[in-house]
């Protein structure tokens, strides 16, 4: 990875992150958090592969009720 730097946000530079690991990074952000990385992605990089693993992980803290 070449920058892996955090933004104060709970969000971090993913883009040379590979898949499985990108949802073990995510599984610490809030709820707020993934949504604003979601938005972020759409807005710029758009790879349907983050997405996914970032909405999946919303989606379980939804379950969860967080």
């Amino acid at each position: 990875m070449t920058n892996s730097a955090d933004h104060g946000d709970g969000s971090a530079d993913y883009e040379d992150l590979p898949t499985g690991t990108l949802r073990d990074r995510v599984r610490s952000l809030s709820a707020d958090e993934l949504r604003h990385l979601i938005d972020e992605e759409r807005g710029n990089d758009n790879r349907a592969p983050v997405i996914e693993v970032l909405e999946s992980r919303l989606a379980q803290l939804r379950e969860e009720g967080g």
